[in-house]
């Protein structure tokens, strides 16, 4: 397995939009927990288009996807928001390149496709929130945790409540 490198402030992730779309507004809320902690985005061309349910065409969604890992000035990749539509670019992915350029990458929800094909060819990936988790006010520890996790930390914040099994 290939574990991604630990992100330092002024590393760059890529803001990329596999699902569902998301507005501009929650995208610039949920992008200021990653610029406060130092750390730089750019957002790629496609992650703002919406057709529908889905942020754009599976063409151009796929494309961002796949230039996001092979762009040498990012770091990480970082999915907006889940939803819908990733299971749609699977056929059209080069996820041997992906996985073999070993950066790290973050989301959840309907991302997990992407995790489970990068994990399948040896890349660790990181469950975590999105731009979107992070468009509301979290509990501190929601922050400490994600931003600990980026640095490759992995112990749980000492506020974080214990599960309650329903």
């Amino acid at each position: 397995m290939t574990k991604p490198r630990a992100l330092q402030p002024g590393d760059t992730l890529a803001i990329v939009s596999p699902s569902s779309p998301i507005a501009k507004e929650k995208l610039e809320r949920g992008l200021e927990v990653l610029h406060q902690a130092g750390y730089r985005t750019k957002v790629y061309p496609h992650a703002l288009d919406a057709n529908d349910y889905m942020a754009g065409e599976d063409k151009d969604r796929m494309s961002d996807l796949q230039q996001a890992f092979a762009d040498p000035e990012v770091d990480a990749v970082y999915c907006s928001r889940g939803g819908y539509g990733c299971a749609r670019l699977m056929p059209y992915l080069d996820l041997d390149a992906m996985a073999a350029s070993g950066k790290m990458f973050l989301g959840f929800s309907d991302i997990t496709t992407i995790h489970l094909a990068l994990n399948r060819r040896g890349l660790v990936t990181l469950y975590s929130p999105m731009a979107l988790s992070f468009s509301v006010e979290r509990q501190p520890w929601v922050y400490e945790s994600f931003l600990s996790a980026l640095k490759g930390e992995t112990t749980t914040p000492k506020d974080v409540p214990k599960a309650n099994t329903l």
